[in-house]
Order: structure tokens, then C-alpha cells, then sequence
């Protein structure tokens, strides 16, 4: 029996997006662990590029979260005020902790549907998928966690080896910074790939969070060009995204506000200047989040659909399959 191509898997996850959009709800929620798959590191090391050098990375907390508890941490206030900003921090760590819990469950949501669905399975509903994500939250929680806490590990190296660069013109130094991001660009992709593999393995063969990882390792090294190819098809699809996003805020938000001003100037209500803001900024916000959810579904998908042919079937590299075709 000949091994599927992974493009049957892209096709597929496709059809899923645009056939359930209840899943949307999930993706929006999902969208804020990172994408699946490399994204999540190239998003870092695309900062690394364009951030002071000294930047810490905050895992899932928001960078503004945490300038202001620094911030607060040097001002002069009574008693009362701190008590009051105890309380503020804490209601803001309790939406935050809210976020995460719903984007694991949201994320475990797609990956249960997604495999229903590769199983020849009707899609579940909401309720169900939601229930399905809740019971494997932990584990999914965890794995988030080891990924997100490796990547930054790796990304700080690459930083200290920025810091080191600046303050030499030693070619030693510039050959050890090379090896070092070279040695962080590949650690990092493949710790990526063990924590789609891996979540795979908690959502759809109910393993534990070590034998995930474990198991993720193992489909990894029988699938490792299948994993960087289709990895680098999703980049290609999130800068597609990216040029889509562009243009949603040029249609959504450039457009409407650029009717209201005319509007503004034609009657002399200056108040329809920010009305044409608000509008525009709502309808551009609300295109860019439905392309996100959307995003997130589809690349969930792709791995979900792909980690369970390479776990039953295996999946063919479309090199190989090329470099098979030539031989023939």
C-alpha cells in the first residue's frame, strides 16, 4: 500500500475549516498559545531582530503585564493604593489564567474534531468538543508550557549571543553565534514539532504527558522531512495570511474612515471623525481575529490530520516522492 502524500492532508483540513465553522470559536481562543508547528519560533526569532537585546521573554504573560508590575513596584503609595493594585494585578492574573485555560481547552476542541473527522466520523458538536478539550486540559497545559519555556530558553541563548557579538569583532565570536543560532533554529523546530506530535498523542490516544513526549520523539525521527516541509508550507500560508491581514485593515478600517472624514469635512460634524475610527477599527479588529481563528483551525488541522496518517500509514516526503518520479 503506498503512503499518502501530505498534501491530502492540507486539502482536507481545509474542507474542515469551511465546513464546520463552529470550530472558528475554538481557533479565536486557540490563536492565543502561538500557531502549531514553527510558527511560534520564527514569530521569536523575527522579534529577536527588530527588540532591545536585553528584552525577557514572558512566556504567556503579555510584555505590557509585565512592564506595569515593575513599573508599580517603584512608585511611593500608601496602604491603601497598594491594596487597591494587589487586587487589580490579581483580577488580571485571574482573566489571564482564564485565557489559557480556554485556550488549551479550545485547542484540545480542534484536535479532537479534526481526528472524528479523519476517522471517517461526523465532527462533534460544540458542546462536545468542548467537553473533550476540558477533560485533556492538564496534560495539553503542560506541553504548552515545556514548549513555550524551551523555546524561550533557546531564544535567550540566541540574545546572550547578540550581546556577546556587539561587544567583539573577535571572528571566533562571530563563528560561535552562528553555531549557536544555527543550533537554536534546529532545536527549536524540533521541539515544535514534538508538541503538535505530542498533544496529538494526549487528545486522540489518551497517553500520558511523559508518554507523549516520548511517543512525539518517535513518530518525529520516522517522519523528520515530512515534519519540515509541511512546517514550511504553513509559513508560506501564515505570510499569505499576514498580506491578508494588510489588506483587511486597508479595506476595513482605511476605507470607512476615509468616508467618514469626507463626510466630517462635507457636513462640518467633526464627530464623524472618530465615529469613522471606531467603525473602522472595529470592522478591521473583528476581519484580522476571523482570519486568525481561522488560521489556527486550519494549522491545527494539518498537524492533527498528518500526526494520524504518520501514526497509522505513514506519510510520504513530497521530495522523496520527486526524487522517486526522476529515478523512475
Amino acid at each position: 500500500m503506498k503512503k499518502p502524500l501530505y498534501t491530502t492532508a492540507i486539502r482536507e483540513s481545509w474542507q474542515i475549516v469551511m465546513e464546520h465553522k463552529v470550530l472558528w470559536i475554538f481557533g479565536l481562543f486557540a490563536t492565543f498559545l502561538g500557531q502549531a508547528g514553527i510558527g511560534d519560533l520564527v514569530y521569536k526569532f523575527i522579534i529577536l531582530g527588530f527588540r532591545n537585546p536585553i528584552y525577557i521573554d514572558t512566556f504567556f504573560v503579555p510584555k505590557g503585564f509585565v512592564e506595569l508590575f515593575i513599573l508599580s513596584a517603584g512608585l511611593p503609595l500608601s496602604m491603601s493604593k497598594w491594596f487597591a493594585l494587589f487586587w487589580l494585578f490579581l483580577i488580571l492574573a485571574g482573566l489571564l489564567f482564564f485565557f489559557v485555560f480556554v485556550a488549551v481547552i479550545s485547542q484540545g476542541a480542534i484536535i479532537h474534531s479534526t481526528a472524528q473527522k479523519v476517522n471517517g466520523k461526523s465532527v462533534p458538536d460544540f458542546d462536545t468538543a468542548w467537553h473533550k478539550g476540558v477533560k485533556h486540559a492538564g496534560r495539553l497545559f503542560f506541553i504548552n508550557v515545556l514548549k513555550k519555556g524551551l523555546i524561550v530558553f533557546i531564544t535567550s541563548l540566541v540574545t546572550l549571543s547578540i550581546l556577546i557579538l556587539f561587544g567583539s569583532t573577535n571572528v571566533f565570536t562571530f563563528v560561535s553565534f552562528t553555531l549557536t543560532l544555527v543550533f537554536a533554529l534546529i532545536v527549536g523546530m524540533v521541539v515544535s514539532f514534538l508538541a503538535v506530535y505530542a498533544a496529538g498523542y494526549v487528545v486522540v490516544e489518551e497517553y500520558s504527558f511523559l508518554e507523549s513526549i516520548v511517543s512525539a520523539w518517535k513518530l518525529f525521527t520516522h517522519h523528520p522531512l515530512v515534519s519540515i516541509e509541511v512546517g514550511l508550507i504553513i509559513m508560506l500560508f501564515n505570510f499569505i495570511l499576514m498580506l491578508l491581514g494588510f489588506l483587511a485593515i486597508f479595506l476595513f478600517f482605511c476605507i470607512p474612515l476615509s468616508v467618514f472624514w469626507f463626510l466630517a469635512v462635507l457636513t462640518g460634524v467633526v464627530s464623524l471623525k472618530l465615529v469613522g475610527i471606531i467603525f473602522g477599527g472595529l470592522i478591521s479588529l473583528t476581519a484580522i481575529m476571523t482570519l486568525g481563528s481561522i488560521f489556527t483551525v486550519f494549522a491545527t488541522s494539518v498537524w492533527t490530520d498528518l500526526f494520524m496518517r504518520m501514526h497509522k500509514e505513514g506519510v510520504k516526503s513530497r521530495l522523496v516522492h520527486f526524487i522517486d518520479k526522476i529515478k523512475n
